[in-house]
Formats: structure tokens, sequence, C-alpha cells
């Protein structure tokens, strides 16, 4: 029986920086048997830690499996902090050892997020030595090990805000009201091409309204009662400035006292206007983090 007790390794490794490495996939195979003398824990799979990056600008989502015959662990460490990101732990203290001191084959799967920078995977294995009243030509010794590993931008959905300057102006007297009204929406998370952004919320308008008293006593007034926004169209993404744009709708609804207007009546006349009347003809989110 061979004394090699490495791992066999294969990898997808995508980008090397100061001897860390980017890999997509990861998977290791330890196998050992003997049907004449048979295994015991001097055919444990040796120690394995692979260096592993996570890109600057990236966040990686692991998905990490394990498996053997007797015990294992899988751990991935943080280089920077030493502090263990994701482990996986098939040992006794997880599930008691069986009459022959061992565990028959069994696994798991983890999964994690980690930040950019440098880690170090780590996968122990422990074949048991079975007890003297029991034969060792059965007991088998096995490492299975797997990584996946798929990018994230280095950023979460987040919010974004704009403003817009809303205008009416009374037909007969050309008394005006401006006012600006203030937006948020959040940007998703995707990458700066694929950005989506929801429904804008409205956060104020100001100010509410305007009032003027003429020389001969007349009241003019213009109140906003209230403003709604939404998305027009598709975000757009504009690769030169590294930025993706949402055009907004608004609307706004207006009571107005006019005392030269030949309708004009004391509990005033409501209306709704939208930004297609000004110019420019909407509000634009930008998100470009």
């Amino acid at each position: 029986m061979s004394n090699n007790n490495k791992p066999a390794i294969s990898s997808t490794p995508a980008y090397n920086e100061q001897n860390y490495t980017w890999y997509t996939s990861l998977e290791g195979n330890f196998f050992k048997e003997d049907t004449i003398k048979g295994t015991s824990a001097a055919d444990s799979m040796d120690t394995v830690t692979i260096p592993f990056l996570v890109p600057e600008g990236q966040r990686a989502v692991i998905l990490a499996f394990l498996n053997v015959d007797d015990w294992g662990t899988l751990t991935v460490t943080d280089k920077a902090t030493g502090t263990k990101q994701l482990e996986i732990r098939l040992t006794p203290d997880v599930e008691p050892a069986g009459p022959r001191g061992g565990h028959t084959e069994w696994s798991k799967m983890d999964h994690t997020m980690l930040q950019a920078g440098q880690f170090d995977i780590t996968v122990t294995h422990q074949n048991t030595t079975y007890p003297a009243e029991y034969d060792p030509r059965y007991n088998v010794s096995k490492c299975r090990f797997t990584l996946s590993a798929t990018t994230l931008p280095d950023h979460d959905s987040h919010a974004v805000t704009t403003s817009f300057k809303g205008k009416y102006r009374q037909p007969d007297s050309k008394f005006e009201l401006e006012f600006t009204i203030n937006l948020k929406s959040t940007c998703s998370g995707a990458p700066l091409e694929q950005r989506t952004f929801s429904e804008p919320e409205i956060v104020s308008f100001t100010p509410t309204e305007k009032v003027m008293v003429n020389s001969d006593g007349k009241v003019h007034k213009i109140v906003v009662k209230a403003v709604n926004a939404h998305l027009m169209g598709e975000p757009i993404y504009d690769e030169a400035t590294q930025t993706c744009a949402q055009k907004v709708a608004l609307s706004w609804t207006i009571q107005s006292w006019d005392p030269m207007a030949p309708d004009y009546t004391e509990q005033g006349i409501e209306q709704t206007f939208d930004s297609s009347v000004l110019t420019p003809g909407w509000a634009t989110l930008y998100c470009d983090k």
C-alpha cells in the first residue's frame, strides 16, 4: 500500500495574486483501502491548506461540501484576522463514534459570503484504527471535498435620492408657486449594467402653499395637495460614465384660488399636472457605486 496520503486536487483557477488564487471551483479526492492488511489512522489524508483569493471590488458566495469516512473538517479562515468564515465539522463531538471507533461515510454542505481578501481553505481528515476484535480489511479511508465560488459586486442594494422642481402658474393672474419635490428609491446590488430601481417614494415637497393679497384685497392662493411618482421605462446604463440612470415621471395635484379667473369659487379649483409640461419632463435617479 502506498504511503502517499495526499488527495488528488482538481481546480479551475481564474486569477492569482501574491500566491493566493481565485478559484471558481475546487475538488479534492482521497481514498485508501487494503483488502489484505486493512487501513488504520496512519492512512488518514494529509491536512490540506489552499490559499484562496476574493478579488478586490468583489464578494464571493462560497458553497462548500465535505464527505468523509471517518472524520474530517473543512474551514475557511480570513488570513488578515484569523477568524473562521465557514466551518464544516464531521467529528466525534458532532456525532459519537460507533463500536469500531469511527463513523460510517457521511457528508455535510454549507455556504457563506466572503468580502474581498485572502483566505485559507483547510481540510483535515482522520481515519480510525479498528479495535483488535474487528477486521481492518473492511476499514476504508476516504475524504472528498468540493468548493464552488461565485463573485458578486462589492456592494449591496442601497438608497438613492433626487429632486425635481415642480411649478404651477395661475393662467389669469400669472401668480406662481415653485416647489421642490424630494424622492428616493432603492438601487439593486446587481452589476452596474444590470441594476434596477424600486418604485420611487416621495420624501417631501416644499413649500406646500403660497398666498398673495392684491392691493384691492383679493387673495390669490396655491396649495400643493399631493405628489406622485412612477418609473419611466427601463434603466439606462452609460458605460462611459459608469452610471445607471432611471427616469421618473411625476404628477402633482393643486388647489388654486384665483379671483381673476372667470370660474373662481371660494372652494378653489383642483387640478392635476405632470412633469411632462416642464423641461426636463422627468426627474432622474442615478446609481454609480
